[in-house]
């Protein structure tokens, strides 16, 4: 029992020993008067973009109307993203088989003073935001439009109510459906 309980003393001892050694290699480091490095992992969840836009508008042009001629419906812009976003207007151009194609709307002068041919063969198209002043109008026919020509910021979780605009002259006669393209891009702002 005496060995027993000596072994016993001179283990605790050595364990003692040793632990002292190893907090008293610690204290002199010079790492203890600057720290220790130590190094944090995360994972980060790309933000889902949730926004509805129309895929289709309707608009009408009425020749024998007092005012505009070009009327559109309006629609809505619903960005239910939890950020803000950026939609860029990329291009307004006319499909393939449509006869009236995109001009830019200082292309005439007086659009009312336009003859049939000429009424029958162009039209200027933009988009007007309600937030916004003044319409973005589309130039001749491009199939992209220049960076930044017409950017809007929608806040998180806003809607932003939008409809097209456009120039015609009023002397038309039969023409097949107009149709045309635009193209919204959606980003994070």
């Amino acid at each position: 029992m005496k060995k027993s309980k000596l072994f016993s003393i001179f283990t605790a001892i050595a364990i003692l020993a040793v632990s002292s050694t190893a907090l008293s290699v610690s204290a002199d480091s010079p790492l203890s008067t600057r720290g220790s490095d130590y190094r944090l992992y995360g994972e980060v969840t790309p933000t889902v973009i949730t926004a509805t836009i129309p895929t289709e508008m309707k608009f009408t042009i009425d020749p024998n109307a007092e005012g505009e001629v070009f009327s559109c419906t309006d629609g809505d812009l619903n960005n239910a993203t939890p950020a803000p976003i950026k939609v860029t207007v990329l291009s307004i151009k006319s499909m393939p088989e449509c006869p009236v194609k995109v001009v830019d709307k200082d292309a005439v002068e007086n659009w009312d003073s336009l003859n049939a041919q000429d009424t029958q063969s162009m039209i200027a198209l933009g988009i007007q935001f309600e937030s916004e002043e003044e319409p973005f109008w589309a130039p001749a026919e491009m199939e992209y439009l220049p960076d930044g020509f017409c950017d809007l910021i929608v806040q998180a979780n806003a809607t932003e109510n939008y409809t097209m605009v456009g120039k015609c002259g009023r002397a038309w006669d039969t023409v097949p459906p107009l149709e045309y393209r635009y193209r919204i891009k959606v980003s994070l702002a």
